[in-house]
């Protein structure tokens, strides 16, 4: 408890008074800490002159709200950490099934301050009293109004994980949360804690917000995750490394997932909401996303059009689907013939309805390949989305042009020519049948 409290308020200091680097573990963990956003906060946070008061609020409600205990803190030697208490599940299941240990401890970041004792609100409030002159102070001083206090939160939740961990005799714990700007500086002090960290980073590149990493392992959930981990070596702060699986695998399965044949001459584009991220202020990169996911919807659009018998199928994000009404009066202002795939069944359940799927950036792409279905992906305004030399970024389109004629050919392939000719038939399932025995795939 003391090392986290002394490390957490060095993070503090260094931040405040030197030149961030990433020459070592703890340097590189303040460095992603201050640099990086978080998504726990919107992006006005930034500039709210009253976000630390806002962020006392915060603290204090959730110190004094109750906690009904379900019997995920009866940790033993293992668990697992992650954002939310709602993953519970599907976390378990996951770690349980790859490392053939019946993993029962969940500690859900959203309980963490619910969780704490009389005596360790007793600490927090006191604290907030005595440290509020001085965090006053430095608030007022920094031009992003978020830092201090998420810093203050970030302090609070990492010493109450760390009693559990400590109260359980837990030695090793699997880190799902790891998007987070606190996600290194936690993991560098649970492992001067003397806790194994594992980190699982889900299927997104590391690029976005892990090429910085500090862990004693990382489980990688795609493969083109490993082409990044060499080529990011400098500011990869981890011993160890396995290649686990995407993090839904064993869930769709346990839905009823099953591998099969896609109908002729159909085209999937999986929106990933954007226009709706922009209307509600929550677009994760400070580029037109919104306006490139049009183009490249309307480029779809455009190619079925004069292209005779081909089907464009519009997969819709689950956040387009909680006020539909509105979500298909958007597509249908701009004009484009279009079927719209289920609403009431999760895209991942509908991957054969489409032969050739084309996106621009979504997580939903590295699940298609990695089951074996062929994709294609176009990050307008992301020249550099995969620039990692691998196989994987033969799936990328990077023009107009390589659009029309990557559709075309891939339209004629099957999908073992497909993924063959771009070489990464070692990116899907096929390679990982030793985690599917006691699964029908087909």
């Amino acid at each position: 408890m003391l090392i986290t409290f002394f490390y957490y308020h060095l993070a503090l200091l260094d931040y405040l008074f030197f030149k961030q680097n990433t020459n070592n573990p703890f340097h590189a963990s303040v460095f992603t800490f201050f640099g990086h956003q978080t998504f726990r906060f919107p992006k006005q946070s930034m500039r709210d002159p009253l976000m630390l008061f806002r962020m006392y609020k915060i603290i204090l409600s959730n110190l004094f709200s109750p906690f009904y205990d379900n019997g995920h803190f009866l940790i033993g030697d293992a668990a697992i950490f992650d954002s939310s208490s709602n993953t519970c599940n599907i976390r378990k299941n996951y770690v349980t099934q790859l490392t053939n240990t019946n993993t029962n401890g969940f500690i859900g970041r959203d309980k963490l301050l619910k969780r704490a004792t009389i005596l360790q609100s007793i600490c927090i409030v006191m604290y907030l009293m005595l440290a509020f002159p001085y965090l006053f102070l430095t608030f007022l001083c920094v031009k992003n109004k978020l830092h201090i206090p998420i810093w203050l939160l970030n302090l609070f939740e990492a010493l109450l994980l760390i009693s559990i961990l400590t109260k359980y005799k837990t030695r090793t714990l699997y880190f799902f949360d790891c998007y987070q700007n606190d996600a290194n500086l936690l993991a560098f002090c649970l492992m001067k804690n003397k806790i194994y960290v594992n980190k699982i980073p889900s299927e997104v590149p590391l690029k976005f917000w892990n090429k910085i990493m500090v862990a004693d392992e990382l489980k990688f959930c795609f493969r083109y995750q490993e082409d990044e981990f060499k080529a990011f070596q400098e500011t990869q702060f981890v011993k160890a490394y396995a290649h686990w699986l995407p993090e839904m695998s064993f869930n769709l399965l346990e839905r009823g997932f099953k591998i099969s044949s896609t109908p002729k001459n159909t085209i999937g584009f999986y929106s990933s909401g954007m226009w709706l991220r922009a209307k509600l202020g929550r677009i994760d990169f400070n580029d037109d996303a919104h306006k490139n996911e049009n183009y490249l919807l309307n480029n779809l659009a455009e190619f079925t059009r004069s292209h005779t018998g081909i089907k464009l199928i519009l997969f819709l994000h689950p956040i387009e689907k909680v006020d539909l009404q509105q979500t298909i009066a958007h597509y249908n202002a701009l004009s484009i013939h279009y079927e719209l795939a289920e609403t009431g069944i999760a895209n991942d359940m509908q991957f054969h309805k489409a032969d050739v799927a084309v996106m621009l950036y979504s997580t939903i792409s590295y699940e298609r390949i990695f089951w074996g279905y062929k994709t294609l992906i176009y990050p307008i305004g992301h020249n550099d989305f995969f620039a990692v030399e691998s196989n994987f970024t033969n799936v990328l389109l990077r023009s107009e042009e390589s659009l029309v004629q990557r559709l075309k050919h891939a339209l004629e392939q099957t999908s073992e020519d497909f993924l063959i000719a771009n070489h990464i038939s070692n990116y899907t399932y096929t390679n990982y049948l030793n985690f599917f025995k006691k699964y029908d795939l087909r």
